[in-house]
């Protein structure tokens, strides 16, 4: 089954790495387990890492309850300015991890068969079934993996969905309205994103520092844990798209 805590970790620096700048400087995030020695403050750490299995479980299902301490270190002279640096950055975090206004995290679960995921709204204390929206697909296939980020500018995150079948992959891009997520892809896509191998994961990022945003496959932990590998996984095209204006077009080429 999939280590839900490495994720959690895994999405959790993806989100902050870069994201917050104090007087022009990025303040750099940092594993618990590669915290650098010569870092200088501040610096934002994923430290204490506890994870429970909730219940036997099987490869159908199970549940995790992760809990992951962000900590925020600051260097001051005598008395003066750490608090207030602290606080200003640990603000920053909060704002970017929550997922939606109330300051819950929210909980997304694809399925392994069907033609829908579903949101699990939080509340601070669990997660209910009762509180919780499905969201209904195209039938290509599964729901595999998920993306998150703001396509439009409008202060609320698109969900960027990966379905796939035996052989064939596809994206499909939800947009928020009022907590109610709409099929968009005629909105952000110039054509379908379709690719002709299976794929493991995606991810969305500026891998070439070009300035605009990619979506491409993730092949860390399926064929090497210690590297993203951007060629296809049977050796075809790399699957790979990037966002021009508003809508996102192939572009198959890594340098």
């Amino acid at each position: 089954m999939k280590d839900v805590g490495e994720l959690i970790r895994q999405k959790l620096y993806e989100r902050l790495s870069g994201a917050i700048v104090i007087d022009l400087q990025e303040v750099p995030v940092f594993d618990s387990a590669s915290v650098l020695a010569a870092a200088t403050e501040p610096y934002i750490l994923l430290s204490t890492f506890v994870s429970t299995e909730l219940g036997e479980g099987s490869k159908q299902a199970y549940g995790q309850e992760v809990s992951v301490l962000i900590e925020v270190g600051t260097r001051f002279d005598n008395s003066f300015g750490g608090k207030l640096l602290s606080d200003r950055i640990s603000n920053e975090v909060m704002e970017l991890v929550r997922t939606r206004q109330d300051g819950y995290l929210d909980l997304l679960i694809g399925a392994n068969s069907g033609d829908y995921f579903r949101i699990y709204w939080g509340n601070g204390m669990n997660y209910d079934f009762k509180n919780s929206t499905k969201i209904t697909t195209s039938d290509f296939g599964p729901v595999y993996d998920f993306a998150f980020y703001d396509l439009d500018n409008d202060n609320s995150d698109e969900i960027i969905v990966f379905l796939s079948n035996p052989g064939n992959s596809k994206i499909e891009i939800y947009k928020n309205r009022d907590s109610n997520y709409i099929y968009s892809n005629d909105e952000f896509i110039e054509s379908p994103l379709l690719n002709d191998h299976a794929l493991e994961w995606i991810r969305i990022g500026d891998i070439d520092n070009d300035g605009k945003i990619e979506l491409f496959e993730e092949d860390r932990g399926h064929f090497n844990s210690e590297e993203y590998r951007w060629p296809g996984v049977f050796g075809s095209v790399p699957a790979r798209w990037e966002l021009n204006g508003n809508k996102f077009t192939p572009n198959q080429l890594y340098n």
